[in-house]
């Protein structure tokens, strides 16, 4: 795992020589240190005004045969590659029958000779892992950057003037003299949305991220540049064509070899343990593996309604894996939170960024790769948001729409104080009813008024339902919530998990693992997202809207129950949240009030100082619970600073 680096000027040549270009793409790479600790490497064409830099984190060949960035043997592919290629053994088996040789064990080795003997995309299509590379064709005279299917590694490229750039992380391009850096308020709207920015966006003007299972390819014989660069798609979940239904024996089998494929390394390789079924069930099949006891570890939190450790803990002492536990307390936390604009980049609250940090520093200390089992939420159905989803849109569907809509419009205007009236009464009534505050009824009166099945689910998975108000002439800018494609989905429980496979798991949950495992220069494997188990898994999504059971990761429990027994797993799901609204009231009060000084919103000029007043007087004055809301506002805060400097 690594980090890259680099940039093709389009533009006049004279200026530049080989010092110039070298000086740029160290300084760039310099600032991705933490992704590859082990070695750096460069590679400059001056005839082209072309530079890669490359920082190593040494997983497969760790001698100087895996140095990067590499050529081909005849000199005319270069590659600048992040990533791990889990069936290199394979292709490099079938290439060798082919007559082709090779120097190093290095997976990049087989990268470039693949690309050299099948072509760029006919490789990529092969490939069984996650990855991220810059590619020069000096033959055909082209330049290319590729992202893995899902995601697993990132892409930031754009122009700046009439250099083409890429970085693995934004920060390796704040350091060229033509960084201008200006805030995207369409990405920042949507970053008020959903506490994440989605692709292709990026928080700055004219950067944007490679969508997953994405090539751009350009010319570099042409002087004259487009700034709408051509992106091609070589994989999708979603296909037209029906795919053979997979049995629950096939889905097993293809998790089974994929956890195994990804246990391979030249350093030594634990897992990520919650105690919940997708971590679970990736220890349990890698103990069937492994000549030693797994190594295993665990983050929990002092709070007892958030600390699942003791769970964590049961299952690895049923599978007799070496178990590591670490307790997070609010100063732990507080102790990362300055860290964190460093780490992202860019604005990202999802709060178990904090434990995700912490858990990564522990097992880096011990290990330098680690499973995980990120995707089984998405790929088997298990959100509870799925169900909410579908159960208020049936309610909602019993009652006529202009009738939903006024009254959502009558309550949304109504203050804090007049629902807290409503909230006190509710509380009197037995069931559901004594769960209502202020917040959920004012949110629940909005989505009342969605008038498709689309804009409710956009609505129950967003932070801020009017995001633009937030931002001071911010238009909310595209995203696979508003564009609403259509994925072929046999149910409403697909579409719900195709749109977080787009978006909510990329964008997200492995933008998260990556920078926090990365920061740590720790690698993380996710075997549920290898792309054969992705498409077996798709092919048994509900095909009815009314399915009955819940189909909530049915064929992982039935995996996982022939190792683990199923007292130790069944139990309410916490998932990996975070206290944050005791936080918030406590220990980080006074830096939120700080952040959120009226005065400085004011003087900003980015965010509406009177939609952010009202907000911190209804939350801290007990009228509203909005934490999320104002992590969300001091996440930003705290990134923009970070960013002025």
């Amino acid at each position: 795992m690594c980090g890259i680096t680099g940039f093709v000027n389009i533009g006049s040549k004279r200026e530049l020589n080989r010092d110039t270009l070298m000086n740029q793409v160290v300084r760039m790479s310099d600032m991705l240190e933490h992704r590859g600790p082990d070695s750096s490497g460069f590679w400059v064409d001056e005839v082209h005004g072309i530079a890669l830099g490359h920082r190593r984190l040494s997983i497969v060949d760790t001698s100087s045969g895996g140095a990067q960035p590499m050529c081909s043997h005849d000199g005319n592919i270069v590659i600048c590659f992040n990533g791990e290629i889990y069936n290199h053994i394979e292709l490099r088996n079938e290439l060798e029958q082919s007559g082709v040789s090779f120097k190093s064990t290095s997976d990049t080795e087989v990268l470039v000779s693949g690309i050299v003997h099948w072509g760029l995309e006919s490789t990529v299509k092969r490939l069984i892992g996650q990855f991220a590379f810059a590619m020069v064709d000096r033959a055909n005279n082209s330049f290319h950057l590729v992202r893995d299917r899902v995601g697993e590694k990132p892409l930031y490229y754009g122009w700046l003037g009439k250099e083409l750039v890429f970085a693995s992380e934004l920060k390796a391009l704040t350091v060229l003299p033509s960084w201008v850096g200006s805030i995207n308020t369409e990405a920042l709207a949507l970053y008020f949305r959903h506490n994440y920015i989605p692709s292709p966006h990026s928080i700055y003007q004219g950067i944007y991220k490679l969508p997953p299972a994405s090539i751009i390819s350009i010319s570099l014989r042409v002087s004259n540049f487009d700034r709408a660069l051509p992106i091609t798609r070589y994989w999708s979940l979603f296909v037209r064509e029906k795919r053979a239904v997979a049995t629950d024996s096939e889905i097993e089998k293809r998790i089974t070899q994929s956890v195994k494929r990804q246990m391979v390394a030249d350093v030594p390789v634990g897992a990520f343990l919650s105690g919940g079924v997708d971590s679970s069930t990736i220890v349990a099949l890698m103990t069937e593996s492994a000549t030693l006891p797994v190594q295993t570890f665990t983050i929990g939190f002092d709070d007892p309604k958030f600390n699942e450790a003791k769970h964590a803990a049961s299952v690895a002492k049923h599978l007799d894996t070496d178990h590591h536990e670490f307790i997070l307390s609010a100063q732990d936390a507080m102790n990362i939170i300055p860290e964190l604009p460093q780490i992202y980049d860019e604005p990202f609250a999802d709060s178990s960024q904090l434990p995700t940090f912490l858990i990564s520093k522990m097992i880096r200390s011990k290990v330098t790769v680690a499973l995980s089992g990120d995707g089984g939420d998405e790929l088997f159905c298990g959100y509870e948001r799925y169900f909410v989803t579908q159960e208020i849109w049936r309610s909602l569907s019993k009652v006529p729409h202009s009738l939903l809509s006024l009254l959502a419009n009558i309550i949304h205007r109504l203050p804090m104080s007049a629902l807290q009236v409503f909230s006190t009464i509710a509380k009197r009534l037995p069931g559901s009813g004594s769960k209502l505050n202020p917040t959920k009824i004012k949110r629940l009166a909005v989505l009342s008024g969605s008038s498709t099945f689309d804009q409710l689910y956009k609505g129950i998975i967003s932070h801020e339902l009017n995001p633009e108000r937030m931002v001071l002439g911010g238009a909310e800018g595209a995203s696979e919530f508003s564009l609403e494609p259509d994925y072929g989905a046999r149910s409403r429980w697909g579409d719900m998990m195709a749109r977080d496979i787009n978006s909510y798991l990329p964008d997200d949950i492995l933008t998260k693992v990556d920078r926090a495992s990365m920061a740590n220069s720790l690698e993380v494997r996710v075997p549920l997202l290898s792309h054969d188990v992705m498409e077996s898994a798709w092919s048994r999504h509900p095909d009815s809207d009314a399915s009955v059971p819940k189909p909530t990761k049915k064929i992982l429990r039935n995996i996982l129950y022939k190792r683990v027994p199923k007292s130790l797993i069944e139990r309410p799901k916490v998932g990996f949240a975070v206290p944050m609204g005791d936080w918030l009231d406590g220990p980080l009060k006074t830096w939120v009030m700080d952040l959120l000084n009226p005065d400085v919103i004011k003087n900003q000029n980015i965010l509406d100082p009177r939609i952010v007043s009202n907000l911190l007087s209804d939350h801290y004055q007990g009228r509203a619970d909005h934490k999320d809301r104002l992590w969300n506002l001091v996440v930003f805060q705290s990134w923009f600073n970070d960013a002025k400097r």
